[in-house]
């Protein structure tokens, strides 16, 4: 349904109010691009009680235990190898995971890393690092430096100038546990007295777990929820949710810190992007910013303060609508849309003839082929590759952008050197092919019938003494 026209004026007009009068997105200090979900401002939004526990009583502010701390490059600054823990009696637990794919990194390099890089202390351990040259937020989890030596958990990449969220061909883009890097959404340094009337970015928060929904665990943007989600979580709060405050809500305290995120909350909202403890909404502040409610407060002030937190916990609610502003003042409607790329390179590739096989590079999105005596046939049934496939870590894949029974699917092949690809669908029962296109080369295209009862199955081939690479893309007609 379009939105009245009294409306979107409405919107317009508030946008044009609070605008700032030159934004370059996709860059340090305004990350993402203008229609990216944290740069959008809802369009008469409908408003559905959260239901958020007391719990703890709510926190803005930062902190150096759970970060996140974020960190740009500069030219001078060198290369650094990031490598997998070790010392722990696990085995599992000395592997730098690779958070988009189901091989873990031997190791990370980063072209420039700064060297005032200091990790969250807390178990968390994150730290988002913008190579100025490349332009990519380098994500980290766990990350540590031990007797001279970086190493980490975990990691993910994406782009300075992306969504700032995941998508069905490169689900995880951060080391949060939506799949975005802890840096976006956050109150930034510079953004505290930058004498705007609200934040030009929806907000990020996470809510108690209590308060978070096991099922669905997450909704769109998000592409993943905390582990284990549905057995910790029993709230109706998903993460990736949007949560606001009504239009007129009037904050009660004289306090232009807390003013302002509540202005923020009316117009942008905040993003649920992980679970906490015990904290109803923790909206998360930058590591080391000068950002405090309580400044100055005698006791009585410290007490309305909190007083008005949990009234903002009180009135907090699931946001939804399908019209949207963009960062620039066009109208959008938030979505990816028909024609993103549903098909992901990550999962389990098995060699069918020759190999051994070659790896999926979760950081150029390819099938990579080193020049070896024999040729190499690979598989991929691991239904990881298409949303929707087999479950994992207790959630099921991604549900918002799973194939429709019955619809025409278009794979086109990127191949460098010799490599092929093709695809076919397998009956889940017996696992035979019902449909095949042929062996597909750089910039050919066949299509798929999508069927009830079947799965996509897909196999990468290179000859021998040839270094080659492959990807591909799988888009609705």
């Amino acid at each position: 349904m379009k939105k009245p026209i009294a409306s979107a004026i409405a919107v317009l007009l508030a946008f044009n109010s609070h605008a700032q009068t030159s934004v370059t997105f996709g860059t340090f200090e305004k990350p993402f691009t203008a229609d990216s979900p944290w740069n959008i401002r809802p369009v008469d939004p409908v408003l559905i009680p959260a239901e958020l526990p007391a719990a703890c009583g709510p926190k803005i502010e930062p902190t150096s235990e759970l970060g996140p701390p974020v960190f740009l490059s500069k030219p001078g600054d060198p290369e650094v190898i990031v490598y997998p823990p070790i010392g722990n009696t696990n085995p599992q637990a000395n592997q730098l995971q690779d958070l988009d794919g189901p091989i873990p990194f031997t190791s990370v390099k980063v072209k420039h890393f700064p060297a005032d890089v200091q990790p969250a202390y807390g178990g968390d351990g994150h730290a988002d690092i913008v190579d100025h040259e490349t332009g990519v937020i380098h994500s980290f989890y766990g990350l540590k430096k031990t007797n001279g030596v970086w190493r980490a958990i975990a990691y993910a990449w994406t782009t300075i100038n992306g969504r700032g969220w995941g998508d069905p061909s490169h689900i995880y883009q951060g080391a949060r546990a939506v799949g975005v890097p802890p840096m976006a959404g956050i109150i930034r340094k510079h953004e505290i007295d930058d004498g705007e009337e609200i934040y030009q970015h929806a907000l990020a928060l996470s809510l108690d777990m209590k308060g978070l929904s096991p099922n669905p665990a997450y909704v769109y943007p998000a592409t993943h929820a905390d582990k284990d989600s549905n057995v910790k979580h029993t709230g109706k709060v998903p993460e990736g949710a949007l949560l606001m405050l009504p239009s007129d809500y009037e904050i009660q305290v004289v306090n232009p810190k807390l003013k302002k995120v509540v202005e923020t909350l009316k117009t942008f909202g905040a993003r649920v992007v992980d679970e906490n403890g015990c904290v109803p909404y923790w909206i998360y502040v930058e590591t080391g910013a000068a950002f405090s409610l309580y400044t100055g407060a005698d006791a009585a002030e410290v007490s309305r303060i909190t007083a008005e937190l949990d009234r903002i916990r009180q009135n907090l609610k699931i946001a939804t609508t399908s019209s949207y502003i963009d960062g620039n003042g066009q109208p959008t409607s938030g979505e990816l849309g028909d024609k993103v790329n549903l098909l992901s390179m990550r999962g389990v590739w098995a060699a069918t003839q020759g190999g051994p096989a070659a790896p999926y590079n979760g950081q150029t999105g390819r099938v990579e082929f080193p020049a070896i005596p024999s040729s190499v046939e690979q598989a991929n049934g691991s239904g990881q590759m298409v949303s929707g496939g087999p479950v994992e870590n207790n959630r099921p894949g991604l549900t918002w952008a799973r194939p429709e029974v019955g619809a025409t699917y278009r794979f086109t092949v990127q191949a460098t050197g010799d490599s092929t690809m093709h695809f076919a669908m397998m009956d889940g029962p017996t696992g035979k092919p019902v449909q095949m296109t042929k062996s597909l080369k750089n910039g050919e295209s066949a299509t798929l019938l999508w069927r009830a009862g079947t799965y996509l199955g897909a196999w990468a081939f290179n000859p021998a003494n040839k270094a080659g690479s492959v990807r591909a893309t799988m888009i609705k007609e």
